[in-house]
């Protein structure tokens, strides 16, 4: 059955109370109207009329949203338009769900780099076994807490007991920073470098320790003629000797590399007589001896070229002169010794009664000194217990030999001393017969 409609057709139009409910509202019946005969009908001034029921209109109820009675869900006529915000709603927000990790993965992986955490910086020694150079690696590496690719460049200092030795940059590529720096670049000697990295307001640093660095020069020289007792140099001639070993200012050895040069001056009585450059090779030591001009005072100044440290520094041009180790002296005295030269009437004599025994003239004028010495004493020692000091002299050996035996023999010594005070001596070999 239609719900009722009232004259304006609004639904929930009801039957009207019963006459007990309007006087329950206050409202009273319909004047003149008379009683029904109760089959239906009202009488109206005396005529029958059909009974009218008065109809009233009722507000419509208002319902809550949701499902009604039967669990279906009533919708109103705005209805649609909100289904149609809410699926928009859901659409915008499973977007962004989806769409903002993505848009932070990829901000975070290949967007802008971010700012700098920290930068770790490392320095390491290395050397190029192909050219003989040494120095230090650095590296550096940028983190920004995600990943990056930072590019520029980055200051680099380097210092060594708070004196600045080495400005300059370092190119950076893919937030990182690498270079080998040799020492010649930045080193001024043996120590620990503060190494200091800045990039974008960030720095940071850290140490590097170095002791492979010459400093100083343990540098002897002798005279061979001398050690050798000449035996090594002809008669006449002379020659130095020197050691050059090469050590850090705490006398450990250190190797010197085939860049580095060494060079040997010598100087007779203060004037050059002579100059040596030496290719030194790998190696902790250089020895030489060679032939000087004669007899003197000499001086050896030895200038090492230090390829590890940069030019100009302290230790790029490390110099020492020589120390005689016999004498203890900064000198070298040479002195050749001088050649003794006996000679004799003759080297055979027979013992004679009316001569008193077996006579021979001996002669030392045929000694040679040297570069302006002269023979201040000569020594004969004629080997049957006499002897004399003079140039030229006789000796008359007065044991006559036995018959039938052995003739004597008798060793004659000839020693002689120059000015420089180097001696030297020489022997003959005299017979005396029956």
């Amino acid at each position: 059955m239609s719900p009722l409609r009232d004259a304006m057709g609004i639904d929930g139009a009801e039957d009207e109370p019963q006459e007990d409910d309007r006087e329950e509202d206050g409202r009273p019946g319909d004047e003149g109207a008379e009683p029904s005969s109760g089959d239906g009908e009202v009488t109206v001034g005396g005529r029958e009329e059909p009974e009218v029921h008065e109809v009233r209109a009722r507000p419509p109820r208002r319902r809550r949203r949701g499902k009604g009675r039967h669990g279906t869900r009533r919708r109103g006529p705005e209805e649609p338009k909100r289904d149609s915000r809410t699926r928009r709603l859901y659409i915008i927000a499973i977007a962004l769900i989806t769409i903002v990790p993505v848009v932070g993965v990829a901000y975070f992986f290949w967007g802008p780099p971010g700012s700098i955490q920290k930068i770790d910086l490392l320095a390491r020694p290395y050397a190029d076994p192909d050219t003989g150079v040494s120095g230090m690696a650095i590296a550096a590496f940028i983190d920004a807490g995600k990943p990056s690719a930072f590019s520029g460049k980055g200051d680099l200092k380097i210092s060594l007991d708070g004196t600045e030795v080495y400005s300059g940059q370092l190119d950076i590529s893919e937030s990182r920073a690498m270079r080998n720096l040799p020492l010649d670049q930045f080193a001024v000697g043996n120590g620990d470098y503060r190494v200091q990295f800045s990039f974008q307001g960030v720095t940071t640093s850290t140490f590097f320790t170095t002791n492979e660095i010459i400093e100083r020069l343990n540098f002897t020289a002798f005279n061979i003629t001398h050690i050798t007792n000449a035996t090594l140099v002809p008669d006449g001639n002379a020659r130095l000797g020197y050691t050059v070993t090469f050590l850090s200012l705490a006398d450990i050895t250190q190797l010197a590399t085939g860049r580095d040069g060494l060079q040997v001056e010598v100087f007779k009585n203060g004037a050059p007589e002579n100059r040596f450059t030496d290719t030194i090779g790998t190696k902790t030591q250089v020895n030489k001896n060679f032939p000087v001009g004669g007899n003197g005072n000499y001086t050896l100044k030895a200038t090492f070229t230090n390829s590890k440290v940069k030019p100009g520094s302290k230790y790029h041009k490390v110099e020492a002169e020589a120390r005689d180790p016999y004498t203890n002296t900064s000198f070298v005295l040479v002195s050749i010794p001088p050649t003794a030269v006996p000679k004799t009437d003759k080297t055979t004599a027979q013992w004679k009664l009316a001569d008193g025994g077996a006579t021979f003239r001996f002669d030392a004028l045929g000694s040679v000194a040297y570069e302006g010495a002269t023979i201040v004493n000569y020594t004969w020692d004629f080997g049957d217990g006499y002897g004399d000091d003079s140039p030229v002299t006789t000796h008359t050996y007065t044991m006559p030999p036995v018959a039938g035996q052995p003739p004597l023999k008798y060793v004659v010594t000839l020693a002689v001393v120059d000015s420089n005070q180097q001696s030297v001596f020489e022997q003959l070999e005299l017979t005396v017969t029956v």
